[in-house]
């Protein structure tokens, strides 16, 4: 499974946001559990990173997912499989 991390900030014209909704329906929405509060907790000890983030990081490691993002702070989680495109898009 890959999580995708989508930034609201891309989505400032009309065009752009019809394209990105477009895009995100091909994707299940993954919902919070107890297990996403045991991760979050063991990743909010370890790292000082936006709360939203660790989030993001507990769902992806909850599912054994990859993380596919533009976002540079998960870099620092070793225990995440991820994708992180710097420099890209």
């Amino acid at each position: 499974m890959f999580v995708l991390e989508v930034s609201a900030k891309n989505f400032t014209s009309t065009i752009n946001k019809e394209k990105a909704l477009s895009f995100i329906e091909e994707f299940s929405v993954i919902q919070t559990t107890k297990t996403t509060v045991n991760f979050l907790s063991v990743l909010k000890a370890k790292y000082e990173l936006p709360l939203a983030d660790l989030l993001i990081a507990a769902q992806t490691l909850e599912t054994n997912g990859i993380l596919v993002s533009k976002g540079k702070d998960f870099e620092r989680i070793g225990e995440l499989n991820k994708i992180i495109f710097l420099g890209c898009f």
